[in-house]
């Protein structure tokens, strides 16, 4: 997952860690960090990484970059500037992540500080004070929007870091007592690196793996590591359904991919997901020994997960992995551009019947040996119908419609001016001018975004003004009914009036 980190660069940093030496605490976090950049570089290189500093004021040094030498060159140039002020940092935070990553993707928030909150009324101690003293629309930045887990490092001793320990305590538990505060035995550069080092323990431990299919099977690392031992197993057994079985105590993935057959894309569809991972090849020790001798021998060495990834982006298909005990997953190919594709790993959650249109993901099997499935007679006569999805009995409510999504503002642009290029070409398309108004109708009703039915009204009602009479009055009925609070009921829609239908023989 994405990584920040927060680095105190108030005045109390550029102080000296003893008396004897001229090295400050911004020495000490400057080399600390150089350090840890080299650790990501090797352990997730194709993990996104940034740096802000903060005082009084907060700068973003560098935004989200896999680019580490950047990470590294914006750490040589760190300066001291005047007080601390952590609410203002924790609020950058906020916007930085949000308007890269929105709100759903896992954050890792690395605070380096020496354990000062700052004094007055801009103080840590302050802000933690007054919380309930607030305005609804001014909050406290913690817990955060975004799922996160903070990792305190203080470059502090324990005494130094009595009076103010519980303020950072109580910044992890504000945000669901998900983090850990990390104090070095002593004030030393050896010291400090061993707190870096369990912080790379904990987050960043690089997963290496076999994949295998049958007599095949290639080393392989998933990037981001899987990590399900906290926040992952939380969020299953917080919607675990009831008739489910026991809570999940533990998740830990093996070492072992294991390919149990393929599906075309259409049958898995798009189904629900615990984590997604990049599977990248490695290569075994003869190969890397090989590949020092010859270095344009490297390109050349065979692998399956690269087979594997030609072979289902070509056909246009998925393999079903069995992860552990009633524990699967889906690889993939996959394109974040038209240019290049990877081979993805999506793993589901623990479960046998977690896509529920294939059903119960252990009888999945070849067709022809199903004698009880209809499909069987098909199979023989050389058809290609899939007997996927399953049809459940249950049908679901949000099966009969098609329902508008917008998730970004550009989704909700194009549906109007999709209606607005039919009113223009009224009376032709007068039956999906009036489906696309009432499809717009009914998903602001059901959002309750009334404020887009009175808008959406005033923009016919212009488009109105330069069309023939007999559309100005389509238009204006379509705009009155729109605005009309009797109208905003789910399962009423606006019909067009009489003045555009054929009149029978």
């Amino acid at each position: 997952m994405p990584t920040v980190i927060l680095l105190d660069v108030s005045l109390s940093m550029s102080r000296s860690i003893n008396t004897r030496d001229k090295i400050s605490l911004i020495d000490v976090a400057q080399s600390n960090l150089l350090y840890f950049f080299d650790q990501l570089s090797s352990r997730c290189k194709l993990e996104h990484s940034s740096l802000v500093v903060f005082s009084s004021l907060y700068e973003v040094l560098v935004k989200f970059t896999r680019d580490y030498e950047a990470l590294k060159t914006a750490c040589l140039s760190l300066t001291t500037y005047d007080k601390t002020k952590i609410e203002t940092a924790l609020f950058g935070i906020e916007d930085l992540v949000t308007e890269e990553w929105g709100s759903f993707v896992p954050i890792n928030l690395i605070f380096i500080t020496d354990g000062q909150c700052g004094i007055g009324e801009c103080s840590l101690q302050e802000s933690l004070k007054t919380i309930n003293q607030k305005q609804k629309d001014v909050h406290f930045p913690i817990p955060f929007s975004f799922p996160c887990n903070l990792s305190i490092i203080c470059l502090a001793s324990h005494n130094e870091l009595r009076a103010n320990k519980k303020y950072f305590e109580q910044l992890i538990t504000m945000n669901y007592e998900k983090g850990e505060l990390i104090i070095p035995d002593s004030l030393t550069e050896a010291n400090v690196q061993k707190c870096f080092n369990r912080l790379l323990s904990l987050h960043y431990n690089k997963y290496e793996g076999t994949l295998k299919c049958g007599h095949f099977e290639s080393q392989v690392t998933l990037s981001p590591p899987p990590s399900f031992q906290n926040t992952f197993t939380q969020i299953v057994n917080l919607y675990r359904h009831p008739d489910d079985e026991a809570p999940i105590a533990n998740l830990k993935l093996g070492t072992v991919l294991n390919i149990i057959g393929f599906l075309d894309l259409q049958s898995f569809s798009n189904p629900a997901y615990m984590s997604r991972h990049l599977v990248v090849p490695i290569q075994n020790e003869n190969n890397q020994n090989n590949a020092g001798k010859n270095k344009d021998s490297i390109s050349f060495q065979p692998s399956f997960s690269v087979l594997l990834h030609g072979s289902l982006k070509m056909e246009k298909m998925g393999a079903v992995v069995k992860l552990g005990n009633e524990w699967y997953g889906m690889l993939y190919s996959w394109a974040d551009n038209k240019k290049k594709s990877n081979l993805m790993l999506s793993i589901f959650e623990p479960g046998l019947e977690r896509v529920p249109w294939l059903g119960n993901l252990k009888y999945l099997g070849p067709a022809y040996e199903l004698p009880s499935n209809p499909y069987l007679q098909d199979a023989k006569e050389g058809t290609e119908e899939s007997p996927f999805p399953v049809i459940t009995s249950t049908r679901r409510s949000y099966h009969s419609h098609t329902n508008a999504v917008w998730i970004k503002s550009s989704g909700l642009v194009s549906d109007i001016q999709k209606l607005l290029r039919y009113a223009k070409k009224l009376p032709d398309k007068q039956s999906v001018f009036f489906k696309e108004v009432n499809k717009l109708r009914k998903a602001g009703v059901a959002y309750g975004f009334h404020g887009l039915l009175v808008s959406l009204a005033l923009t016919l009602e212009q488009e109105a003004e330069n069309m023939k009479p007999e559309i100005q009055v389509q238009l204006r009925h379509v705009a009155e009914g729109l605005r009309n609070a009797s109208n905003r009921e789910m399962n009423k829609n606006i019909v067009a009036i009489n003045m555009f239908r054929k009149k029978s023989n």
